[in-house]
């Protein structure tokens, strides 16, 4: 197996793992998923705290950060990782700015897709499964 493929397949296990499925809502789903990723990829993360919006901070180092940016964003950290997401955003940002998260790691579309879907999802998908 290729090593993209490993990747690829490894993440779609996770966002299936009772462990991911069990996070409520799509703010823990959506730092879940952060945290899996820099687990994964700590030497590319860097890239990824790099990521603007035109008038927003999705990535930093500090809390500080990003909230100097913009008022009520209430930033998080990315658990197990030194870094803080911008939290304040609907299910349609975060899904837009994890799309651009896994192409910038190198996911192809077709697993973007399906994370994407596992934002939204989450215990939900569990439920009906």
């Amino acid at each position: 197996m290729a090593a993209g493929d490993r990747r690829s397949a490894v993440l779609q296990a996770y966002i299936r793992s009772p462990g991911f499925l069990i996070h409520g809502n799509a703010t823990a789903r959506y730092l879940a998923l952060l945290a899996f990723l820099y687990r994964e990829h700590p030497e590319a993360f860097e890239a990824v705290v790099q990521m603007r919006g035109r008038q927003r901070v999705y990535f930093a180092k500090s809390s500080e950060e990003i909230e100097a940016v913009s008022v009520n964003t209430f930033p998080q950290r990315i658990p197990g990782s030194p870094f803080w997401a911008l939290t304040n955003s609907n299910l349609r940002q975060k899904q837009t700015i994890l799309t651009r998260v896994l192409f910038a790691l190198g996911y192809p579309e077709d697993v973007s897709q399906l994370v994407i879907v596992g934002l939204d999802g989450g215990i939900k998908q569990r439920v009906r499964a």
